[in-house]
């Protein structure tokens, strides 16, 4: 069943709006928490920032409308993001909302909207699957089945959704947002390109739109039957009464050997990641000698952590952990932007397979090898 990432949005919508002139600024107001006074409001992406002190507990300022991107405010240990839009803005910090006087013809009622239908989505999902998962008149396999199931058809309802947000806002952050969303569901990366001719060239040029972008390019050289895209990162190659040992370490001192070598791409805090170590630990027990080896690579991570879960879950093969300056560098060469991530690599450096889970694993090393 596909893993889902179903939290709130994290990021908010951007558009002109059709036939109304925008202000050039933003009004934002509302009720300061109880016992403060100081009202923080900041744009990061044009490096603005101010403090507003709440006059017999309210609060109101004029900021630039900047529709590019989130804005911010705090109040107390109360904050939220919001899109200045150009219309005017109430804040309730006690509910955690923000709304316009203009409703969804607003950018920020819009991607209100949106949340909204994630939150929807995300319960009907945990309330579906759980439906099914407690089920004691279905066996283990029926079970997994009518999951399975349940999960490609909510899924596939959320992609259509999110298709239709990206058409009606190719030119705006808001089909960013939702190619964001829909991207991460896509089973390939044939499907991440239909979402993506949908967006304007200048969407094209964010930042979260040119990664995956930029990923699918790596994964394009680096796909089955490319040889491999050699890299160097700084490595922490032991730890020591807290103390870091750190050295330049390179993909080709394991690939490229004369063996076949499976390589993980992973990170402590992953639960899916932490699955598959049972996967690979069977293959390694079973394969591992003159022919093949196993190579894991902590990214995303902290050191420290990697460490520690990987003495907790038994990895004793090869380890690349990679220093936090450096721990993107492995995933940015091969494209990935989901882990785990697991690449098969021939004797010669080839790469023989990519994305390899669950029994596939086991299969085809035992293939390669000819077992």
């Amino acid at each position: 069943m596909k893993f889902l990432r179903m939290a709130a949005l994290v990021a908010v919508a951007c558009t002109t709006i059709a036939c109304n002139q925008v202000s050039k600024t933003t009004t934002i107001s509302g009720n300061v928490a109880w016992g403060v006074e100081d009202v923080y409001v900041s744009i990061p992406a044009i490096q603005f920032d101010t403090t507003v002190v709440a006059q017999d507990g309210k609060f109101s300022v004029d900021i630039p409308t900047y529709l590019n991107g989130m804005s911010a405010i705090e109040c107390g240990a109360e904050g939220m993001q919001f899109i200045a839009d150009g219309t005017k803005l109430t804040v309730d910090f006690e509910n955690g909302t923000i709304s316009s006087n203009k409703g969804k013809r607003s950018i920020q009622g819009r991607y209100n909207d949106v949340v909204e239908t994630f939150t929807k989505f995300n319960e009907d999902y945990n309330t579906g699957a759980s439906e099914i998962f407690y089920d004691e008149k279905l066996s283990d396999e029926e079970k997994e089945t009518k999951l399975n199931e349940f999960s490609n058809t909510k899924i596939s309802e959320l992609k259509d959704y999110l298709q239709g947000v990206i058409k009606k806002n190719k030119g705006n952050y808001l089909g960013v947002t939702a190619f964001s969303q829909a991207a991460m569901l896509a089973d390939n990366d044939l499907e991440i390109q239909s979402y993506l001719d949908l967006l304007s060239d200048e969407m094209k040029q964010i930042d979260e739109v040119a990664s995956f972008i930029k990923a699918i390019e790596m994964r394009g050289t680096t796909g089955e039957g490319t040889m491999f895209t050699d890299f160097a990162v700084k490595a922490v190659t032991s730890i020591e009464n807290g103390e870091e040992k750190v050295e330049t370490v390179s993909l080709s001192d394991y690939v490229g050997k004369g063996k076949y070598v499976l390589v993980d791409f992973w990170a402590s805090w992953c639960g899916p990641c932490k699955a598959e170590i049972p996967n690979i630990i069977d293959v390694f027990d079973n394969f591992a000698g003159d022919k093949f080896d196993v190579l894991s690579i902590a990214v995303w991570d902290e050191p420290k952590e990697s460490y520690a879960a990987a003495d907790e879950l038994g990895i004793i093969w090869n380890q690349i952990v990679c220093t936090v300056e450096d721990r993107s560098v492995p995933t940015d060469t091969y494209g990935i932007d989901g882990i785990p991530h697991i690449i098969l690599f021939g004797p010669d450096g080839t790469i023989v397979a990519r994305g390899l889970r669950g029994e596939n694993i086991a299969e085809k090393v035992s293939e390669v090898l000819g077992f």
